[in-house]
């Protein structure tokens, strides 16, 4: 929210500011530190919420998010993410990861690792911006070339 109140700041003195993306990412930490730290504070809540200890506020902020994710998971990799946070924090009676990858014919390991990309998800839909973790500016060039090597030489 920081980036509102540099913004509302701004205007108040006359200031026009013109944003652009990269300014956006200039103003909110991205860093793979602080995007850590986000997933580790919607675990927390999660936890609360498994636990009945969440305030309602958290609850509702969560719901609400999961609506969200709900309505964008599209694949079968985004769904059962969705559905294992779904009986993992959300159920009446949480269930256990080896009762979710019973139900829906997973290896245990896959029900943790879709409970991982699905908080990934609910981080970004709560953060935005702030929820993905960029790479500064030029590191992205150089971790695509090797990207690209390594597919090559996989080829070759």
């Amino acid at each position: 929210m920081f980036w509102r109140e540099r913004a509302r700041n701004l205007i108040k003195r006359g200031i026009t500011m013109q944003m652009t993306f990269q300014h956006l990412i200039d103003l909110i930490d991205c860093s793979e530190e602080a995007v850590n730290n986000r997933r580790q504070i919607v675990r927390d809540v999660l936890n609360r919420i498994k636990s009945g200890t969440a305030s309602p506020e958290e609850k509702k902020l969560l719901t609400n998010a999961m609506k969200g994710f709900k309505k964008s998971a599209v694949s079968e990799g985004e769904k059962l993410s969705y559905n294992s946070i779904l009986c993992f924090y959300f159920a009446e009676k949480p269930l256990k990861a080896k009762y979710i990858a019973g139900h829906f014919n997973v290896d245990k390991n896959t029900v943790f690792r879709h409970i991982k990309s699905g908080i990934e998800t609910l981080t970004i839909l709560l953060y935005g911006v702030g929820g993905v973790c960029l790479l500064p500016m030029g590191e992205s060039d150089r971790a695509g070339s090797g990207h690209e090597n390594a597919r090559t030489q996989m080829l070759n």
